[in-house]
């Protein structure tokens, strides 16, 4: 952790000593490729990180003696700390009023009506579960629902989404997409490769992105809050979790709807709540912390 946080740390002073003896078009064109650099940079590491550490010998062989929770839990602070730090760089190279945010400082009133929110659109999921057979539950069930939802939601929707839009100006749909993809991308593993037939593993990623495109678009249209997709994304998680969904009445794509109409129902209660807020869909838009 502190060799990844003091690089980015002298990579930052670097710049700022740089910008200084520059002309001001110089020093701006310097500072936007900065960006996309920590930006693009801080994001393939909260990614590959935890695997590329795997890479060496003496730390795979501490890592693979540590129980299951504890391994879940150092690889999400290495992602986290990857993210953090490019974050507060970021920030500290843009204007005070041009800085970003990641969605999670809000008030506790808000916050706690914006993760009810969350969790109460997954009861079609829940109710589908109910009607179907229950898995085993395992302690890795509390990894796989809330430190998943909470750090997958910091690292694609608020920071690649995220700064994508309040930083580069990039419109709301294509940045979306981009970090839906790279979403979907980052959940592929050999185990899923091996396992599907190329048409089901299209459609699993596709579905992977597609659900990230409207996290996205429910994260900006919330107004930057976090915790509503934070819930929903660890609620929906919680339920596929303790439930075989496929074994309902309805089948796997029973499974699958249920899983939409989740999504669908967040956007339209977000849409109902905002309804006189226009969504930050052009590259003028400006988001403060």
């Amino acid at each position: 952790m502190p060799t990844t946080a003091w690089g980015f740390f002298y990579l930052h002073r670097i710049l700022l000593h740089s910008e200084e003896m520059d002309a001001p078009a110089q020093s701006t064109t310097k500072q936007r490729l900065l960006l996309w650099l920590v930006f693009v940079v801080s994001l393939l590491l909260a990614i590959m990180l935890p695997r590329w550490l795997r890479e060496i010998v003496w730390y795979n062989e501490q890592w693979s003696s540590w129980p299951y929770g504890v391994r879940s839990l150092v690889n999400t602070a290495w992602r986290l700390l990857a993210v953090f730090v490019g974050w507060w760089v970021m920030r500290s190279l843009l204007a005070s009023q041009d800085r970003p945010t990641l969605g999670l400082r809000t008030s506790f009133r808000r916050g706690i009506k914006s993760f009810a929110l969350g969790c109460a659109c997954t009861l079609p999921m829940l109710i589908l579960g109910l009607l179907g057979d229950r898995e085993q539950i395992s302690s890795k069930l509390i990894y796989s629902t809330i430190v998943a939802g909470l750090s997958e939601e910091i690292i694609y929707r608020a920071f690649a989404f995220g700064l994508m839009v309040q930083v580069f100006r990039v419109k709301l749909w294509p940045a979306a997409v981009v970090s839906g993809v790279i979403f979907a991308l980052a959940h592929l593993n050999v185990a899923s490769v091996r396992a599907m037939s190329i048409d089901g593993l299209i459609f699993w990623l596709a579905l992977i992105a597609l659900g990230g495109v409207m996290y996205a678009w429910i994260y900006a249209r919330s107004g930057w809050s976090l915790w509503i997709v934070i819930a929903l994304h660890s609620a929906m998680n919680l339920w596929w979790g303790v439930f075989d969904l496929s074994s309902s009445p309805l089948g796997s794509w029973g499974a699958t709807m249920v899983r939409i109409l989740s999504v669908g129902l967040a956007v339209y209660f977000v849409v109902f709540r905002s309804a006189s807020r226009s969504p930050p869909d052009d590259a003028e838009t400006t988001i403060r912390a």
